[in-house]
């Protein structure tokens, strides 16, 4: 793996947050359950994920992706086609900022704070808790 610092200086992540990034490693190996691949990739900190991969990337191995199935097509670096299939959740799960949460209540939405406890035995009473 090789590192120099090229041009880049900030990333928008998907959440459109600018976040500053570090060095560009080339070369990473990369295992993607199915394959292992090299990729080039800023350091960043990233939250709840290892690695994200760019559009380019995915062009050069003429990836197809179906996110409702969580599947992605591709070529890998031996130019042998690949499937990816994702795990699927029971429930759909979308965390918010509190940034965001703020900002949907100035616009008048409705919403529903949802509060989880590790205890079987914690009976949480729903009416002790506010309506957004």
């Amino acid at each position: 793996m090789a590192c120099c610092q090229e041009d880049l200086d900030l990333v928008e992540m998907a959440s459109g947050v600018k976040q500053g990034v570090g060095q560009l490693v080339k070369d990473c190996e990369v295992y993607l359950g199915v394959c292992v691949t090299q990729v080039s990739l800023y350091t960043t900190t990233l939250g709840s994920y290892d690695i994200l991969i760019g559009m380019d990337w995915l062009e050069a191995h003429e990836a197809v992706l179906d996110c409702k199935g969580k599947v992605l097509h591709f070529i890998d670096d031996s130019e042998h086609n690949q499937i990816l299939v994702g795990a699927k959740r029971g429930v759909l799960l979308r965390f918010i900022s509190v940034l965001q949460l703020k900002r949907s209540i100035r616009k008048g939405c409705k919403l529903y704070a949802v509060v989880t406890m590790n205890k079987k035995d914690d009976a949480v009473d729903v009416a002790r808790h506010p309506v957004l």
